[in-house]
C-alpha cells in the first residue's frame, strides 16, 4: 500500500532544505532540489523501517502546528502561508 507524506522544501543560501511534516526526525539538506527529494524519501523510508513502536509519527494537529512553527525557525517570522515564505509543499509517497 502506498502512503503519502508531505514535505516542505525551500532553497536557502545555496542549499535546499526540507522536512517531512508527519514524521519526526526527517529533516534533510542537499545542494539540489532533486537530491533533497531523494534524500528525504530515503530518510523517511529508513525511519519508517526502524520505527516499530510508531514513536516518530505526529498527530494531524501536531503536523499543522509544525507547518507554522518550523517556518519561523527558518527566519520566516510573520509568514502565514508557505507560498509567502518561499516553502514549497511536495507529496512524497512511500510503499508500506
Amino acid at each position: 500500500m502506498l502512503q503519502p507524506y508531505t514535505a516542505l522544501i525551500r532553497q536557502s543560501e545555496g542549499w535546499w532544505i526540507g522536512w517531512i511534516l508527519e514524521v519526526r526526525g526527517v529533516i534533510c539538506q542537499e545542494r539540489t532540489r532533486s537530491e533533497l527529494l531523494d534524500t528525504l524519501q530515503i530518510t523517511l523510508r529508513e525511519i519508517l523501517e526502524f520505527d516499530t513502536l510508531g514513536l516518530s509519527h505526529r498527530t494531524e494537529s501536531e503536523t499543522e502546528e509544525i507547518k507554522a512553527s518550523d517556518l519561523l525557525e527558518f527566519g520566516m517570522q510573520g509568514a502565514s502561508h508557505q507560498a509567502e515564505s518561499g516553502f514549497e509543499e511536495v507529496k512524497i509517497t512511500i510503499g508500506t
